[in-house]
């Protein structure tokens, strides 16, 4: 339909798709993400409820804001898309906010402004640990 297919070009286009306006229920967030695509478990399972918690095992289950980083890196076969859903954002806090980097624009610039460093990263093998 037009809004799957206005999702896919946004997605195309800016890597990113904001939805304003979605239920503030648990479910919505699968329901979307069945529609898009085959949905991949990973070592948390196919949906992950994070919440801020005063005893807490994961930085992301605190109001602590986030850095740019890379989600399960550590997978083979990382994410293709990561759907997150605020059902309700924490009073006063900044949790839940997010950072978004474009990788693709980042190698874009550095193939431009700095080509030798871009052809050493390119070819230069590293092992992830």
């Amino acid at each position: 339909d037009v809004t799957l297919i206005n999702f896919f070009k946004s997605l195309d286009t800016h890597g990113l798709v904001c939805i304003d306006g979605a239920p503030p229920q648990s479910g919505q967030l699968l329901k979307l993400a069945k529609r898009v695509g085959w949905i991949k478990s990973t070592i948390y399972g196919h949906i992950v409820t994070i919440k801020s918690k005063e005893n807490y095992s994961n930085i992301a289950d605190t109001p602590i804001g986030l850095e740019l980083h890379i989600d399960l890196p550590q997978l083979a076969y990382t994410p293709g898309f990561i759907f997150f859903h605020c059902v309700e954002q924490l009073s006063g806090s900044r949790a839940g906010a997010g950072w978004y980097s474009d990788g693709f624009a980042v190698v874009a610039h550095l193939r431009e402004k700095f080509p030798r460093d871009f052809e050493i990263l390119s070819k230069t093998s590293v092992q992830f640990r």
